[in-house]
């Protein structure tokens, strides 16, 4: 009987230990964080290049 406590003692360690291995959050490449920000930038400018455009037609109120 003490052989198979310690065995089972030993399981739960390697379960405890592989699940603390596992982040909680998946992991994200930094580089496709910056990808994605550098859209979301062109998207923003092409929007404010067009707010801009829109304010200098005759008749836009400015």
């Amino acid at each position: 009987m003490h052989e198979s406590a310690c065995a089972s003692a030993r399981d739960l360690r390697e379960q405890a230990g592989a699940a603390a291995a596992v982040p909680d959050a998946p992991q994200t490449d930094p580089r496709d964080l910056v990808a994605r920000a550098y859209a979301l930038l062109a998207q923003e400018t092409e929007a404010w290049q067009e707010r801009q455009r829109a304010d200098l037609l005759p008749g836009s109120g400015r």
